[in-house]
């Protein structure tokens, strides 16, 4: 009964146009996995070309994550992409930390600063110093981005062609 429950959860959902796939591993040639991340239309549609570009810093923090991991040596060239990437993959997660923040705790059907304390693993009065922190500042150009704002995404976004150590 429970299944069939989820299941009439799920159907709701994509009639809403909410519903996506679980992330799910399956495993492919000798011995791989692939990762699927499902959206729906609308949630592709909303996303655009970023979820490709996030889609392709996952991958690349999941292979400096192997390389780190099995000891894999990495050219120069390519530990400087891995830290451009993962450097604006932190500063979008950043920015939409900072709208979670700003937009979704402590407001009525939001998080309580209590739960937002207990969901990133800090004090409570830790947690209300950096949303007060964030609430003190006007929004940043990642929460911008967060948001959509296609002006925000330009002026956020770091250029995103491979360079080499010696391009600095």
């Amino acid at each position: 009964m429970a299944r069939l429950d989820e299941q009439k959860k799920v159907d709701v959902l994509a009639a809403q146009g909410r519903a996506e796939a679980a992330p799910s591993l399956s495993a492919v040639g000798t011995g791989g996995i692939e990762l699927r991340i499902g959206l729906t239309a609308v949630q592709a549609d909303a996303l655009g070309a970023d979820a490709e570009l996030i889609a392709g810093q996952v991958h690349m923090l999941l292979s400096v994550l192997f390389a780190v991991r099995s000891g894999q040596r990495m050219q120069p060239e390519e530990w400087y992409d891995a830290a451009r990437t993962l450097n604006q993959l932190r500063h979008e997660l950043d920015g939409i930390m900072a709208v979670v923040m700003r937009n979704h705790t402590g407001t009525p059907g939001g998080l309580s600063v209590a739960e937002l304390a207990d969901a990133t693993g800090v004090t409570r009065s830790t947690a209300q110093t950096r949303r007060e922190s964030v609430l003190s500042r006007p929004a940043s150009d990642w929460e911008r981005w967060t948001a959509g704002a296609a002006d925000a995404a330009a002026s956020a976004a770091m250029p995103r062609t491979a360079k080499t150590p010696g391009d600095r």
